[in-house]
């Protein structure tokens, strides 16, 4: 009479296992969602519209993207806020791949915002063209900058767009991921469309704040850590009160040591690069004729 009730409970016992493994099943296409690489497919020269995970949307083509980032020229479909941008991938939410512009689409574009210019700029525009050439003599035109120095300019005005001492940090930009696209302000979507630059921008600054810092307080004057520690013990030892000079360089020792661990850097890689150049010209130079006495005779 105890055999039936084994059988239940085997029956039993199976049955919730079965169930358990088809409640498990549906979960198995979301692990597989989570893990593909939403940049998967895409090309330089693509023109796709970028979500983020606050609901902002951006159109234009790819330039360059990477396994972290991904930077589309703006030029066509958001002129308003420059010409690229640059996103990291964590902030990106999803990428549809639009059409591409043609070339009369483009050319329609540049059209349309020119007639929206303000009369105002367009009467401007016209007289500047209509002014009667100048006697005195023309002055020489400033050489074009390289793609690199255009680049920094690029950067630079977008620090001085954002400064971080009025409050544009770190700190900002997670405070506006998290807050509705429906409340930001335009210079606040600005800020985070363009955030990675950002940083960028304020590295640079700080970088040539740091080599001003170290061209002031060159180490050949004399100027070092002893140099530093001795500033400081002076005027608790003997109540002698440090010079501007030194004040500063005490107060700003960080980041001259930063400058300094840098310089020496930037010179390495330059030795590295002059060595490289050097055995590329040797490969390529045709090799010497032997001397005379090594000649074979005729």
């Amino acid at each position: 009479m105890k055999q039936p009730k084994i059988i239940f409970g085997f029956l039993s016992s199976a049955c919730c296992l079965l169930f358990s493994a088809l409640c498990f099943l549906p979960s198995l296409p979301c692990i597989a969602e989570e893990t593909e690489d939403i940049f998967s497919g895409l090309k330089k020269g693509d023109r796709i519209e970028i979500t983020l995970k606050n609901d902002n949307t951006f159109r234009g083509e790819i330039t360059v993207f990477n396994k972290d980032r991904i930077t589309i020229d703006i030029t066509y479909d958001e002129p308003e806020l420059g010409k690229q941008l640059t996103f990291s991938k964590k902030e990106i939410k999803e990428i549809e791949v639009l059409s591409a512009l043609s070339n009369k689409e483009k050319e329609d574009i540049l059209k349309k915002r020119k007639e929206d210019l303000p009369e105002e700029q367009e009467e401007a525009a016209r007289l500047k063209t209509e002014e009667p050439p100048q006697s005195t003599p023309e002055t020489p035109k400033a050489p074009e900058k390289t793609p690199e120095e255009q680049e920094k300019e690029r950067l630079m005005k977008l620090l001085e767009r954002f400064p971080p001492d009025k409050g544009w940090d770190e700190a900002k930009y997670e405070e506006l991921v998290k807050k509705d696209s429906l409340f930001q302000k335009e210079e606040e979507k600005v800020f985070l469309a363009s955030y990675q630059d950002w940083k960028k921008a304020v590295e640079m600054k700080g970088r040539a704040d740091r080599r001003a810092l170290l061209e002031k307080y060159l180490p050949e004057d004399g100027w070092n850590k002893a140099k530093a520690q001795e500033i400081s013990t002076r005027f608790v030892r003997r109540k002698v009160s440090p010079t501007p000079e030194e004040l500063e360089f005490a107060a700003k020792f960080a980041d001259w040591e930063k400058a300094l661990a840098e310089r020496e850097e930037e010179k390495k890689l330059e030795g590295q690069k002059k060595k490289e150049q050097s055995e590329k010209e040797e490969k390529e130079s045709p090799p010497l004729p032997p001397p005379e006495s090594e000649r074979p005779e005729e």
